[in-house]
């Protein structure tokens, strides 16, 4: 009877082998388009395709060979960014009533804790949402004031103070919303010409730990008048155009941006009589750091270098009578605002070591050194850019290492990011 039952799984096992080993041949056929299509297939059989992926790298062919070891890491990464963001599971949150009772219905769903008073539970609400930054949004929404702040911990606090309400867009753990718009109207008594900006920023749930940047991408974008208008990263150049731009945050200009706040956009193509943005589309991709490395320099000196994944780490400078080894950050490619928060992400703080001349272990830390010009920005012409991009510096300091030779600098660094993709739309942005 067991055999029985376990038989229909043999067989699917067995076929599932039979259907990788095929995959696996096809690597080297000689249609380049069976090939690529045979290597999407593999990783998207994901972890059951590893082992025999793992023996072709062993075989007569390098074509698949190469495409084996490819496929490895990419099946490698997609298990490791499910432990950074696993699967969302949407709410089924239909209900009205008084706030305590639906942060009761939150709380069996989400597994969050919440503070608010007795009073701010009594405060009545009405809320359909799929994701708990959407539902907490509706229950703050009401006549009373209400709204909430997340503690270093997690647990969301309630104040009775009123809640920006600011036109928004929710995707599972996130929430992109508009922070600020403003328009400049010019006439020359012939025509009317408009340009405005505005500045847009991205939240997502505490749960989530990942690198202190986002970046916008694919932007489509319609007025109410029907016009498609074109969305560019604001600069220094356009805000002044527009009348000075004040309270922007440019993110990608000036010292320490701050790459998870608001960044500001321009405006281009407005119809003269528009009022409002009738949707603004566009994607956030938001950066996780995967498993770190160990990233170990024996005999530490001037001039050693390690490559972590698309970072290049170099050592510019071993101080015995300081106790500090100075060393820099350089990315080989890809998006460079706020590199400094990346490797600050990047990097585990409690792994940092040295091991002095009699072996003994020290514990040390990394933090960016004073000398970053423009808190380490590296952008010309914008964000994004990577003309003229300069390494950051870096110090490790060790204070119990009392003027004594190192004999070994290690810590531990994520070689490799999970970007993820969140998809927004924001609709009815009226404009001043």
């Amino acid at each position: 009877m067991r055999l029985f039952l376990a038989l229909p799984l043999l067989l699917a096992f067995a076929q599932d082998d039979a259907a990788i080993q095929d995959l696996i041949r096809r690597l080297d056929d000689g249609d380049p388009e069976i090939r690529e299509k045979s290597q999407r297939e593999l990783i998207k059989a994901g972890s059951k395709a590893l082992e025999p992926l793992r023996k072709a790298l062993s075989s007569e062919s390098a074509e698949v060979r190469v495409r084996a070891a490819q496929a490895i890491r990419s099946i490698e990464n997609d298990l490791k960014a499910r432990e950074v963001y696993p699967a969302f599971k949407a709410l089924a949150l239909k209900r009205t009533g008084t706030a305590g009772e639906i942060l009761e219905d939150l709380s069996r769903q989400t597994g969050v804790k919440f503070d608010a008073s007795p009073e701010q539970r009594r405060t009545k609400a009405s809320v359909e949402a799929a994701t708990l930054l959407q539902a907490l949004d509706q229950i703050c929404a009401g006549p009373d004031p209400l709204t909430y702040t997340v503690a270093d911990d997690g647990k969301i606090r309630f104040a009775s103070e009123r809640h920006p309400a600011t036109p928004a867009s929710y995707f599972e753990a996130f929430k992109v919303f508009l922070t600020q718009a403003d328009v400049m109207r010019k006439t020359d008594y012939k025509e009317t010409t408009v340009t405005g900006t505005l500045s847009i920023q991205t939240a997502w749930e505490a749960r989530l730990k990942p690198l202190k940047r986002v970046r916008y991408q694919g932007f489509k974008a319609a007025d109410d008048a029907g016009r498609d208008i074109e969305v560019v990263p604001a600069n220094p150049e356009n805000m002044i155009a527009i009348g000075g731009g004040a309270g922007f945050v440019m993110a990608g200009f000036g010292d320490e941006p701050e790459t998870t706040g608001p960044q500001a956009f321009a405006l281009k193509g407005l119809s003269p009589e528009s009022k409002s943005l009738a949707t603004l589309k566009g994607q956030v991709v938001v950066s996780f750091p995967l498993a770190r490395v160990d990233v170990v320099f024996e005999e530490p000196q001037k001039g050693l270098s390690h490559t972590a994944g698309d970072i290049t780490i170099k050592l510019t400078s071993v101080s015995t009578r300081r106790n500090q080894i100075n060393l820099t950050f350089s990315k080989s490619k890809g998006d460079m605002t706020g590199l400094k928060d990346e490797i600050l992400g990047r990097l585990d703080p409690d792994s940092v070591r040295a091991v002095d001349e009699n072996g003994k272990e020290h514990t040390g830390e990394i933090a960016p050194a004073q000398d970053n010009a423009a808190g380490g920005v590296m952008i010309v012409g914008g964000p994004g850019g990577t003309e003229g991009a300069k390494p950051l510096k870096f110090q490790a300091t060790f204070p119990t290492l009392e003027n004594k030779d190192f004999k070994r600098f290690k810590f531990r660094f994520s070689d490799a990011v999970f970007e993820l993709t969140v998809p927004f739309e924001i609709k009815g942005i009226k404009l001043p």
